[in-house]
């Protein structure tokens, strides 16, 4: 899903597999539906807005937002990575299993610490008495992710599913994990409220509506749901951080000549299965034009989406090889 994040357009919204939509205007082709409707695959599911699966580490920003608003960290604020969470037993484990060091709210968006969003995350559900809590965290969490427009339904003009917050488990839900259940679209308009530092409109696939003759019945544009007000040093931490990764880590985006902001996860639902990945990302850093978010499910890894998202900037950009 490609967004405009100066006025809330959506500029491109993909699902794959896919359908010939010539085979089903007019008279429909009735072997090629019926095999559209027996396929495995299910080409019919418009995936980029019903299908729901777990952000994984996209939920980052959402995390370090909730801490410094809450007053649980600062921009500042650093916890040492080890490798393991030793608050808890069992204690979750970092992806970096030797650990990262000491991280900050920034720096821990660029290294896509798990360790600093299980600090946040369990802090958060001892905030309230000093005993651990998740559900009391599990709502902080809720109501950031709701302003920020990635846990509530979008309006957008074709049919899209419910999404949901988590509602267990604040440590996992702190990396994205949990109960987390949201679409692409979602994504795309939780990163363009990012981009825009709290714009969260109602995304439309509509610029106007117009009569056989062509001429215009109704013109549309998209409206802004709410503004998210927050301090400018929390904006600046997350676009930092998320600028500190695409800058440093995937050569597929250090490539294109540009700067950019990025979040990628991998998400995990079934240990048979492989991880969903996921990115989210808008360009130029400094001055947003683009607001993009992939997701590959079962895709393994989020270099995948990084190199398919990096493709699409070629072609916002009209990058050549």
């Amino acid at each position: 899903v490609v967004t405009n994040p100066s006025n809330g357009d959506i500029l491109a919204l993909v699902s794959y597999p896919s359908y010939d939509n010539n085979k089903l205007s007019g008279t429909i082709d009735a072997k090629y539906y019926n095999s559209l409707v027996n396929d495995n695959a299910s080409p019919l599911l418009n995936r980029a807005t019903q299908s729901f699966i777990a952000p994984g580490s996209t939920y980052k920003p959402c995390t370090i937002i909730t801490g410094i608003d809450t007053g649980l960290i600062t921009s500042s604020t650093t916890f040492n990575c080890s490798g393991s969470f030793d608050k808890v037993t069992p204690a979750p484990r970092c992806w970096q299993k030797w650990g990262h060091g000491s991280e900050s709210p920034a720096t821990a968006l660029r290294d896509s610490c798990n360790v600093y969003m299980y600090n946040v995350g369990y802090n958060l559900a001892c905030s309230k008495n000093g005993s651990y809590n998740s559900t009391y965290a599990t709502n902080i969490f809720k109501k950031y992710s709701d302003m920020l427009g990635l846990s509530t339904k979008i309006g957008v003009e074709i049919e899209e599913g419910t999404p949901s917050a988590s509602s267990q488990d604040a440590i996992a839900s702190a990396i994205g994990q949990g109960n987390h259940r949201y679409s692409t679209l979602n994504m795309a308009r939780y990163v363009t409220t990012i981009a825009t530092s709290g714009t969260c409109y109602n995304l439309t696939l509509i610029d106007k509506i117009t009569d056989y003759d062509g001429n215009v019945i109704r013109e549309n544009s998209a409206e802004v749901n709410n503004q998210v007000e927050l301090s400018s040093d929390i904006w600046n931490t997350v676009h930092t951080g998320m600028n500190l990764l695409a800058a440093g880590t995937y050569s597929a985006f250090n490539q294109l000549g540009i700067s950019l902001a990025a979040k990628t996860g991998t998400a995990q639902e079934k240990k048979t299965d492989p991880d969903h990945a996921t990115l989210i990302s808008y360009a130029p850093y400094d001055n947003p034009e683009y607001c993009v978010a992939v997701r590959i499910q079962n895709g393994y890894t989020s270099s995948n989406t990084v190199a398919l998202g990096a493709q699409i900037y070629k072609l916002l950009f009209n990058i050549s090889d």
